[in-house]
């Protein structure tokens, strides 16, 4: 069917391969539009600032 091929057979150097590591960056082109305000986290139980779930003194278990 195919012909035969006489050629070199031809392999990659796998010393030579580069390794991606970590996480891909993006490629996205970043606008003023995608910039998000940095507002002061809050309690997930009261709302209040300065504190978290864990430290809610409005919230506590005894």
């Amino acid at each position: 069917m195919w012909p035969t091929w006489y050629s070199a057979c031809l392999k990659p150097n796998p010393a030579k391969r580069w390794k991606a590591t970590g996480r891909p960056v993006s490629t996205r082109l970043r606008n003023e539009m995608d910039a998000v305000e940095h507002t002061e986290k809050r309690c997930g139980l009261c709302r209040g600032k300065r504190h978290t779930r864990r430290s809610c003194v409005a919230f506590t278990s005894t």
